[in-house]
């Protein structure tokens, strides 16, 4: 996705196949249309910068901060296990993550949405996450392969309101 085509407004959860690899460019914007999520099978590269971040965030956030109407959040970003082949270069860089909402019947629903739910190798550079909301859940749950690399480097994390510790590891 490129800047030229952005805002890039997303009205259904979006898949990316394990044999597909979708690269976001320096200054895109995602905006979520509703309690939609991006599932990562195949590699996503979202490569921002400092004078130019990509944002993944939702459109209407006037609900963000009451857990008793649906409005107002989008249900984050989840990196399954790679399905292809090769080099997994997935990552994110000068990203921005805002206004994730989630509750416990969300929970019960899909047991695995949060903000950013890991289970591969992944690298997380100068990130911001800002203004996520959860009842229930962690900001980030990476559950990995002893093997595969987790990390978080140079990030953000201001503002947020879990039930759980921000940052859940288990590898």
């Amino acid at each position: 996705w490129t800047a030229g085509g952005s805002p890039y407004l997303l009205y259904n959860d979006i898949t990316i196949d394990s044999t597909a690899t979708l690269i976001i460019d320096p200054g895109v914007s995602v905006v979520f249309q509703g309690a939609y999520n991006l599932n990562v099978y195949g590699q996503l590269q979202a490569a921002g910068t400092a004078a130019q971040p990509i944002s993944f965030d939702i459109s209407d956030t006037t609900g963000w901060w009451d857990s008793s109407v649906a409005d107002g959040g989008w249900h984050g970003i989840q990196f399954r296990p790679y399905g292809g082949t090769g080099t997994d270069l997935s990552s994110l860089q000068y990203c921005r993550v805002s206004h994730t909402k989630f509750d416990s019947a969300d929970a019960m629903i899909v047991p695995t949405l949060t903000t950013m739910y890991v289970q591969r190798g992944l690298s997380l550079q100068h990130c911001t996450f800002a203004h996520n909301k959860s009842g229930f859940d962690y900001l980030i749950y990476v559950v990995t392969d002893i093997s595969q690399l987790f990390e978080l480097d140079g990030c953000m994390i201001t503002d947020n309101q879990f039930y759980f510790p921000i940052l859940y590891v288990s590898n």
